[in-house]
Formats: structure tokens, sequence, C-alpha cells
């Protein structure tokens, strides 16, 4: 179609109209927008009628005026080019960008993340404070035998308590008088109890069901009892102090020695200052624990001895500290059947391999006086007024 001419309204300035679909176009000369003016507009294509067949006979006419955009949409169904202009920096931008569709998955709820689970959990705990049946007097020893049965000794009355494996108070008896200090208590699987007392010089067996006294495992050089720690082939290891008590200012007339006796209660073999002589200074407070091999650990003054059967010192490790793995007032040690080590502290067990190398450690309830496990692998701890069993993780 040839250009036509009309004058703007407003200026009176010639326009020149293409025949465009543009319904108004710019005046260059006064900046308005001008009408173009309908009869010089082109004709637009006829509208479509869609008819459909009735319920009688012949067809009638059902609707008018679908816009034709409408039908460009439903056939092609392309996205549109959208153009938008930004200004950044004082200079015009002109941006094209293809609009889209986009998928949304609908919202769902995130789970929480599952925590991670502990080395050990406290799964039982019974005791109190008190002098009655089931009761505690700042207890510092826990042994328990074959059967599950759990014994617990007082420092100082002498008492000896007996509970089943859920914590119920099964019986007592006492060693001695009121007066009399306990220095180390451990069982055996077949129920033995051995007891470490007052001023004898001699272990103090007993029937751990009846409190009927068995027998005395004794020393030829006098001295003193301390830990102890059954063996799996019925034996029986003993810390043992010459010259433990009053002013010490050297080795002299002073001795921790390691005393191992069979299972039929006869001394083996004794490994001569097994402590002092690592260290050059006498040892007062020994913890013991054996493992299934024989293998001995001993913990003093932070630090853990290792020991073979025929008693060999093999190893060390461990340290006072707040770091992780290190000690701040260790005083129980046991042995699980998985050559693993652990250290009761204040308010944790550090776990370390039976070579030395640290793997955790986890929150107790109260500070570890001593510690046993059990042949299911579960670890109990004797606070000052309570027992707490600790289940380890995947047992």
């Amino acid at each position: 179609m040839a250009a036509q001419t009309f004058n703007c309204p407003t200026c009176g300035a010639p326009l020149d109209y293409d025949g465009g679909p543009e319904t108004t176009i710019h005046c260059p000369f006064c900046n308005s927008s001008v009408v173009v003016p309908e009869e010089l507009r082109p004709e637009m294509p006829p509208q479509m009628v869609f008819v459909t067949r009735s319920s009688g006979s012949g067809w009638s006419a059902l609707t008018l005026g679908i816009v034709a955009v409408i039908i460009i949409l439903v056939m092609t169904g392309v996205a549109f080019a959208i153009l938008s202009v930004t200004r950044a920096d004082d200079s015009l931008t002109t941006v094209n960008a293809i609009a889209s569709p986009t998928l949304v998955d609908p919202p769902t709820d995130t789970p929480e993340p599952s925590p991670t689970p502990a080395y050990a959990n406290p799964k039982l705990s019974f005791g109190e404070n008190g002098i009655g049946p089931g009761q505690f007097n700042d207890s510092r020893y826990l042994a328990i035998d074959g059967s599950g049965t759990l014994y617990v000794a007082d420092y100082q009355d002498g008492r000896i308590q007996a509970f089943d494996a859920t914590g119920k108070y099964l019986s007592q008896f006492t060693v001695g008088d009121l007066k009399t200090i306990i220095h180390g208590m451990t069982a055996d699987h077949q129920g033995r109890v051995y007891i470490a007392a007052g001023d004898v010089p001699d272990i103090l067996v007993y029937d751990g069901k009846t409190g009927q006294m068995l027998g005395q495992l004794t020393s030829p050089n006098g001295g003193e009892f301390g830990e102890m720690a059954a063996t799996a082939d019925g034996g029986l290891a003993a810390t043992w102090y010459e010259g433990r008590w009053g002013i010490i200012t050297s080795l002299e007339g002073h001795r921790d020695d390691l005393v191992m006796f069979d299972s039929q209660g006869k001394i083996a073999s004794t490994i001569p200052s097994f402590i002092s002589g690592q260290t050059g200074d006498l040892a007062l407070d020994i913890y013991i624990t054996v493992d299934g091999l024989g293998k001995i650990f001993a913990l003093s003054d932070g630090v853990v001895y290792v020991f073979s059967p025929e008693g060999k010192f093999t190893n060390k490790f461990g340290s006072i500290g707040d770091q992780p793995g290190q000690f701040r007032y260790p005083r129980a040690i046991s042995v699980d059947g998985q050559d693993q080590v652990y250290i009761g502290d204040t308010d944790s067990v550090h776990v370390y391999t039976a070579d030395g190398r640290f793997i955790t450690d986890f929150p107790t309830q109260d500070s570890a006086n001593s510690m046993v496990m059990d042949e299911q692998g579960n670890l109990w701890v004797l606070g000052g007024e309570k027992v707490t069993k600790y289940v380890i993780q995947g047992r």
C-alpha cells in the first residue's frame, strides 16, 4: 500500500502513513502521538465464524468474535519475545529475553537430619545416698561376676552389696567393722569376690552370693594389696605396695609391684616396681584391668601402661590435659572384648584402642569411681551414689 499523507491536528505538520497496523504514529515536529484517521487504515480480515450441528436438521451459528490472536497462541504454543529496556550507569541498554515456562515442584516438608548416635547411651541407673539396702555411702568399688551379679563396696564401713542386672538389691555382707577401709575389689566368673581391706596384708576371698569367707591370698613380703582384676583363666592380678603411707622422700623402702595369682591362688609371677620402674617415682594409686588375652593395662597419674601377659612393659599412652583424649582426674579403667580400653574421668569416659590410639569420649552422669564391662559388652560405671549401665553403640 502506497504511503499516504495527512496533517498533524496539533501543529499542522504533514505526516506520512505507510498503511501499517499501527493506529497511532509519532509527530516528529511537536512530539505528540497522533491517531491515524480511520479512513486511511487498511481493511481488517473478516472474523471467522464457527458453527456446530444442532439437534435438528441443518447447522446453526454458535459463536462469533473469536479473536485471531487466541487462535495463533493455541496453534503455535510458542513463547513471546519480551523487550525490556533498562538503564545502567546513565547508558540505555536493550535486553531481549525469551520467556519460557518453568516447572516448579510443589513444596514438600524437608525432614530434619537424623542426629549422630552417641558412642554410648545410659540405659539403666540405680542407687542413692544412704546406708540402707540399695543405698551407697561413698561407694568406690564395683565388680561383676559371670552371672551378671554386681557388687558395690563402700569406701569406709566394710559393706559389700549385691545387685542383679536390673539393679534390684539382693543381699549384703561386711568385711571388718565400721572403720574398715576397702582398698580394692573384684569378682571372677565363678562368683568369688576378692577384697583388699584395712591393715590386713592378705586378699580376702568371699562367696558373693552368700557372703561366706572362702579363704585368703597372701604375699610373703607383707605390705598391702590394692586394686585387683580377675583374669580370664581364673587367676588374679593385684597391685601390691610396700610403704604406701606416710612421708615418702625416696623410693628406698617403698615399692609398687604387680602380683599375678593362678587359678589355685598361688603366686605365679611378680613384676617388681612395675610403674615406678618406668617413671622413677613411686606410684601410690594404680588402677588395673586385664583383657581376654592376658594383657595388663595399668592407669597411674593420667598415663596408661601396657604389659604383656608375661609382665613385659610394651607401651604407654594418655596424659593430663583438656584436649580431646586427655584426662583430668582419671581413676577407673576397663577393657572390652573388642580390643578397646575405657578410662573413667570426672565427667566422661575416654575410649582408646589397645595400642593407644584415641577413638572418642562420651559424657557420664557422674564422676567414674570404678568401671566394669559385662559379658554382653555393656559398661557399668559407679559414681559416688549411683551405678549406671551404658550400652555401647552397635552392641
